[in-house]
């Protein structure tokens, strides 16, 4: 599965922010081909195959890469902003599906089996899905992470922006999970 994500960075130009990146998600995913502790396992940087370049998997490409005076800057923040809110209420609404009570019993009077529990991971998966989400954890539903504070809110790059930065870039990834 792809997803796309908008990765806030700061830089003196798009080459370079697209570079930065570039290098800050190959060091998340480490160096061992079979194990990476990254929740994906290969990306494009400049958008994949939501780039307007003609070679999407040309990830020397970094003509969709926006400063954030560029219109495009918003709408990228938009379209983050969109697609993880649609995220979280899906999420929300499968957990609303569980029946909490009858969940709690289950875990309650299943003493002899709590190692594992594999009878309510999937109600308790439902749950866990909208922690992620609600506690900022970056992840293939987040759809922005801002690299210079850690963090998927972006609360922290506009408040940055607001104080009068200027070297704001938003770089689209295409993330394969």
């Amino acid at each position: 599965m792809h997803v796309i994500q908008y990765i806030a960075i700061k830089s003196d130009s798009a080459e370079n922010a697209h570079g930065s990146v570039k290098q800050y998600l190959e060091t998340q995913m480490g160096t061992d081909p079979y194990v990476s502790p990254s929740w994906y396992d290969w990306f494009v940087v400049g958008g994949g195959r939501w780039a307007t370049n003609e070679n999407p998997y040309d990830d020397e490409w970094y003509g969709d890469v926006v400063h954030q005076d560029d219109p495009k800057f918003q709408e990228y923040l938009d379209t983050a902003h969109k697609y993880k809110l649609e995220a979280t209420m899906d999420d929300l609404k499968y957990a609303r599906k569980v029946d909490v009570a009858a969940l709690l019993d289950k875990i309650e009077n299943d003493q002899e089996g709590l190692y594992p529990m594999y009878a309510v991971t999937t109600e308790l998966y439902a749950f866990y899905c909208l922690y992620k989400q609600l506690s900022g954890m970056w992840g293939p539903d987040s759809f922005y992470f801002d690299v210079e504070h850690d963090s998927t809110n972006l609360a922290h790059m506009k408040e940055a922006i607001d104080k009068g930065d200027k070297d704001w870039y938003l770089v689209p990834v295409d993330f394969h999970i």
